[in-house]
């Protein structure tokens, strides 16, 4: 089966809709997830978060994910590679969801499956 890659900025865009909403519910930054953001890009005060989580990954960085209600539990890691991933399992198994990012219909519910799959390569939660 072909794979249909997101661009950048529709990849960011997830993202952000996880990060900022979508999976507060499930995952935790650890100060290790930070400290290879921070790597790529120190906090300036001024850029969110989101954007400095997907500077690292376009560096090319894995970025730890953990469990919020265990946080010593890592449930994956979120890189170019596990997104890639993760896309293809979209496509395979959660198609209505990639049909709404082609169709920039895609929310928070979106955003949420979109980084599950991403870090764990199934969806877990919710």
């Amino acid at each position: 089966m072909a794979t249909i890659a997101l661009t950048s900025d529709q990849r960011s865009n997830l993202l952000c809709s996880a990060i900022e909403g979508g999976s507060n519910y499930w995952y935790w930054l650890s100060s290790k997830a930070m400290k290879v953001i921070n790597e790529v890009k120190p906090s300036d005060g001024k850029t969110p978060l989101v954007d400095r989580m997907w500077a690292a990954i376009e560096a090319g960085k894995s970025i730890p994910i953990h469990d919020l209600e265990d946080t010593k539990v890592q449930l994956g890691e979120i890189s170019l590679i596990s997104i890639e991933r993760g896309e293809q399992t979209m496509i395979e198994k959660h198609i209505q969801h990639f049909a709404d990012v082609l169709k920039e219909n895609d929310d928070a519910a979106t955003g949420d499956v979109w980084f599950q799959l991403a870090v764990m390569n199934e969806v877990v939660y919710g």
